[in-house]
C-alpha cells in the first residue's frame, strides 16, 4: 500500500511540470521613451542644429506673431532621430500633447516634426484645426513644398516652406484648387 506522501509526491510530479513557465519567451512590455522637453519659451527646438542661426531667429518671431494675431500656436521639432521602435505619428502626437500645443479650450496647435536622419517628418493639428487645414492639405504641403528643399539640403527652406503654407491656410483656408502645395 502506498502512503499518502508518496501519492502526493507523484500527483506533485505530474502537475509541476505543467505549471512550469517559459521565461526565456516571456514578454516584457516595452517601455514608452522619455518624451524629450517642450521647446517653450521658443517656438523651435532644433537639436541636430540644420537651421542656420538667423533662420531660427527669424522663424521664431514668425511663430510668435502667428499665435499673438489668431491664438493659434505653432511648433516646429527638429530631431536627429526618432526614439528606437516607436510609430511616427503616434510618437509626434504624443509629444504635441504633452507639450500642450494650443490652446487647451480650442486645441487649436499645429506641430511640424522633422527627424533628419530618419527622413521622415509629420504634421500634427488640434482637432481645432483639422477642418481648416487637412491631412490632404498638410501631404501637400510636404509632398510639393518641404520635401524638393530637404532633398536639397536646404533645412531653412524647407521649414520655413511650411510654416508659410500652414500659416497661410490657417489664417485663409483654401479652396481646392488654391491650396498650398498646389503650385
Amino acid at each position: 500500500m502506498k502512503t499518502p506522501a508518496l501519492i502526493l509526491c507523484g500527483i506533485a510530479l505530474l502537475i509541476l511540470p505543467c505549471l512550469a513557465v517559459d521565461l526565456t519567451s516571456a514578454t516584457i512590455p516595452a517601455t514608452e521613451p522619455a518624451l524629450p522637453p517642450s521647446p517653450s519659451p521658443s517656438y523651435i527646438i532644433d537639436t541636430p542644429k540644420v537651421l542656420s542661426a538667423a533662420k531660427f531667429a527669424t522663424l521664431n518671431t514668425q511663430l510668435q506673431q502667428f499665435e499673438r494675431a489668431t491664438t493659434n500656436q505653432f511648433v516646429v521639432a527638429i530631431y536627429d532621430r526618432l526614439p528606437p521602435n516607436v510609430a511616427l505619428d503616434d510618437y509626434c502626437q504624443r509629444l504635441a500633447n504633452a507639450w500642450g500645443v494650443g490652446q487647451k479650450e480650442k486645441n487649436n496647435g499645429i506641430s511640424f516634426f522633422v527627424f533628419v536622419s530618419d527622413h521622415k517628418m509629420r504634421i500634427t493639428l488640434g482637432t481645432g484645426l483639422e477642418t481648416t487645414i487637412t491631412n490632404d492639405v498638410c501631404k501637400r504641403i510636404l509632398d510639393n513644398r518641404v520635401t524638393p528643399c530637404l532633398k536639397a539640403g536646404d533645412f531653412d527652406g524647407g521649414v520655413q516652406a511650411c510654416v508659410d503654407a500652414l500659416i497661410e491656410v490657417a489664417s485663409h483656408p483654401p479652396t481646392t484648387a488654391s491650396a498650398p502645395g498646389n503650385h
